[in-house]
């Protein structure tokens, strides 16, 4: 998922499959909100994460996972809006046939925490 001078560069340093959620946000102009995200879904490698999405049933799959555009309508955004959330690492996604499938956990949970920050 990652790629050579994409958007997520900056956390180049940590091994592959490290976990997104709990990446160091980038501190210059890059940087989406003034709070990190605090994760509080369980934390899975991108390896994982895939074996996960192979391994459920397909309606299982399909309640725990969404393509940008069903994401975007399910949270009433844009699909690119969610695509940018997927690249900064903000939201947990697998890249499968060109396609980013989004883990629905991890979109909650960075909504519940978006919206904690956004109360304080």
């Amino acid at each position: 998922m990652r790629t050579k001078n994409s958007l997520l560069d900056w956390n180049s340093d940590l091994p592959r499959g490290a976990n997104v959620l709990t990446r160091k946000k980038p501190t210059g102009p890059e940087r989406v909100s003034n709070a990190p995200h605090k994760p509080t879904t369980p934390i899975l490698t991108d390896e994982e994460l895939i074996d996960l999405y192979l391994g459920l049933p397909r309606k299982e799959r399909d309640g725990m996972f969404a393509d940008t555009a069903r994401a975007a309508d399910i949270v009433g955004l844009s699909q690119r809006t969610i695509q940018f959330w997927i690249e900064i690492g903000l939201i947990r996604a697998i890249l499968l046939g060109g396609k980013y499938k989004i883990c629905l956990p991890s979109l909650k949970s960075y909504l519940v925490s978006r919206n904690e920050q956004q109360a304080d």
